[in-house]
């Protein structure tokens, strides 16, 4: 009987998540990923600007940021990388939010990383 594999998209954190819970999971390691990162923003007129400052602080901090990778989200410091194989060898491109103009630009460069013979 031949071997019978499920194949769909996935993003990676959820490889690190499911496969803690038993699903035999797996990536095809392309080396180029979209993703889109996280932001933190303090509000002009903060009530608590300390406590907002040092919340910044703490999520830009190495043990926020391998709390945030152990999930397996991809974070922004070298070094630190989720629990997945390879994950260090992963290039992450950045999606973002676009016109209609700028989108179309932005999928022809895309079709070049990613669909390229």
């Amino acid at each position: 009987m031949a071997a019978r594999f499920e194949i769909g998209g996935v993003h990676l954190k959820n490889v690190v998540f499911y496969g803690r819970n038993g699903v035999p999971l797996d990536y095809v390691r392309l080396g180029k990923f979209m993703g889109d990162g996280q932001s933190i923003t303090l509000a002009a007129r903060s009530p608590h600007v300390s406590a907002g400052k040092a919340f910044i602080d703490y999520f830009l901090g190495e043990e926020s940021l391998k709390i945030m990778a152990n999930i397996g989200e991809f974070v922004t410091r070298k070094g630190i990388y989720p629990p997945l194989p390879d994950a260090n060898k992963i290039q992450l491109i950045d999606m973002i939010d676009m016109d209609k103009e700028a989108f179309t630009q932005k999928m022809a460069e895309y079709k070049k990383i990613f669909l390229q013979n």
